[in-house]
């Protein structure tokens, strides 16, 4: 099996892209956020804010300086049998964050996280350093955390998918 290149290495086709910002996130208390140009240039990586309204203000700028930007965010399902506290807090942020996105004028997709993760071979069966593993090699030039690792592969599978014409 050929090595995949690593996003930064590989050829911008974004002339002919329909969008012109990715956006990845992944959702919840220890989630991040991780903004790509289709190019797979890294611009920003940071925590995911906590408050709807940090959200907006974080979101922003990028709708105002880009043309075209896309979110794609890991989708959060309940599990029946295994509600926990945390769920309502994981339920309520992605809400909050579809309806910024939304609001705002980014292109919005959830993404399963079994989805993300089969398209960089990477299932984590909830191990997040299954994950961090995989964006320390995409992403060598960064610093992976366990809280950036999954926003980087959900920026990346949407680059990908918008360089494949999918989006």
């Amino acid at each position: 099996m050929a090595k995949r290149k690593t996003p930064a290495a590989q050829e911008s086709t974004s002339a002919n892209l329909r969008h012109d910002l990715i956006v990845g996130v992944d959702p919840g208390a220890s989630g991040g956020v991780c903004v790509m140009r289709p190019g797979g240039e890294v611009v920003a990586v940071f925590k995911l804010p906590v408050t709807a309204v940090e959200m907006r203000e974080v979101l922003r700028p990028y709708v105002d300086e880009y043309d075209s930007p896309m979110l794609f965010v890991e989708l959060v399902q309940p599990h029946p049998g295994k509600v926990r506290s945390g769920m309502h807090k994981l339920m309520k942020c992605a809400g909050a964050l579809e309806g910024v996105a939304v609001t705002l004028g980014f292109a919005f997709r959830e993404v399963p996280p079994a989805v993300w993760q089969r398209k960089h071979n990477c299932l984590t069966k909830g191990d997040k350093n299954v994950s961090k593993a995989k964006a320390m090699e995409l992403f060598p030039k960064h610093k992976i955390t366990l809280w950036s690792a999954d926003a980087m592969l959900i920026a990346d599978y949407g680059r990908m998918l918008l360089v494949e014409g999918k989006v």
